[in-house]
């Protein structure tokens, strides 16, 4: 098939299947739990499983989208995904349920992969930041409204009924793709990659300081948001009394925020450029958890809400214009830069939430460390201005 410029909303939709696969089980987890009277360890495994196949899925399947082409990656991954879903809907055991959540994350895995690549296929310039910032958004407006789809699911007809969502969602996507989305990676940008020579180019993508700057912004940007989400809950329903429908807006106000950075990332960046965009965007986000770790000591829901909002704003601006430069460093691979970068993301983030959790609904250890991550993006961020390693071709 020809070479053909996707839909954005196409890519849009495409990104959201793992942020929806992972998200909207949450409601369901304790309905899971007594359905096949399985223990809290072994209904977390759907959670916890998902995000390790997530995360390291992306190092196989971006790289080979760079070599067999994007199309058929892609549409193998949302059937994988859809059929993994309907598994998941008629499983008798959580045995079973915990496989296909496996193949599920496996096929959301490279359907979030991918879209990033043919940004980069398709785009360059300020049309790619533009068009990244749109695709992205999904990262944002999927986990603030999975969770509320997936309770209103479960409470009105079963646990069951989020994964026939997940496939509904999987199949129709899948005819979408297939009848708009042309192959966006010409034959002759394909890479040849032998086993040997792909760990070269992740080698010298490691050894680039602009690499590393920008995918470890991206990810250090991601991990307060991240934390932020699975501590949730517990702080704002149990702790600070907030009401099950306030946390459901809460929760849709920081994905506002989000898009809004996220709108506003390609505007500010034609004004400043890329990189001072992205300092300046990041200097943002430190100054709300700066605020939000000042007002820890009292902690009411104000004091939480405000500084968090502001902290979105910025980590919505943060995460296109960061992906944007990592992806730019090796523009023959783009698939092989996205995939690495999406893994130090879910990675980072999964030491984070693992580490946080620990400490239970308590503002303060998540505000020390979001507060810290956030100067450790900035650190590399101006680390990144060094000359950096040319990339391999």
């Amino acid at each position: 098939m020809s070479r053909a410029v996707p839909p954005i909303l196409l890519l849009f939709c495409a990104t959201a299947i793992a942020p929806l696969g992972m998200n909207v089980i949450v409601p369901a987890l304790p309905a899971i739990g007594q359905a096949f009277a399985a223990p809290q360890s072994q209904v977390q495994l759907t959670l916890s499983l998902f995000l390790l196949i997530y995360a390291v899925a992306q190092v196989v399947l971006g790289p080979l989208s760079d070599r067999v082409g994007r199309r058929p990656v892609l549409l193998v991954a949302t059937a994988l995904f859809a059929g993994a879903s309907a598994w998941a809907a008629l499983a008798e055991s959580i045995e079973s349920l915990i496989a296909a959540r496996a193949v599920q994350a496996l096929g959301g895995c490279a359907a979030m992969v991918v879209p990033r690549a043919v940004v980069r296929d398709t785009h360059a310039g300020p049309c790619a930041l533009r068009a990244m910032s749109l695709v992205t958004m999904a990262l944002a407006v999927t986990p603030a409204l999975a969770p509320l789809f997936g309770g209103w699911l479960v409470t009105l007809f079963g646990w069951r009924q989020v994964f026939v969502l997940c496939g509904l969602y999987g199949c129709a996507l899948f005819a979408w793709m297939w009848l708009r989305f042309g192959e966006s990676l010409a034959a002759e940008r394909r890479t040849r990659d032998t086993p040997a020579s792909l760990s070269r180019r992740y080698g010298a993508l490691l050894r680039s300081p602009v690499f590393l700057g920008y995918a470890g912004n991206m990810a250090l940007l991601s991990v307060p948001f991240i934390m932020f989400i699975s501590i949730a809950p517990s702080l704002l329903i149990q702790r600070l009394g907030m009401s099950p429908a306030s946390y459901g807006l809460y929760l849709l106000l920081l994905g506002v925020a989000i898009v809004a950075g996220s709108l506003a990332a390609p505007r500010i960046a034609r004004r400043t450029g890329l990189h001072r965009a992205l300092v300046l965007s990041t200097l943002a986000g430190i100054t709300g958890l700066a605020l939000m770790l000042a007002l820890a000591s009292e902690l009411s829901v104000p004091r939480l809400i405000g500084p968090m909002l502001l902290y979105a704003l910025a980590s919505g601006a943060c995460l296109p214009l960061a992906l944007t430069g990592a992806t730019s460093v090796d523009l023959h691979a783009a698939g092989t830069s996205a995939a690495l970068a999406g893994f130090g993301q879910m990675a980072v983030g999964a030491v984070a939430v693992f580490g946080i959790n620990q400490f239970g609904a308590i503002v303060l250890p998540f505000a020390v460390v979001a507060f810290g991550c956030a100067l450790a993006g900035l650190a590399l961020l101006t680390l990144s201005r060094l000359p950096a390693a040319r990339v391999a071709a």
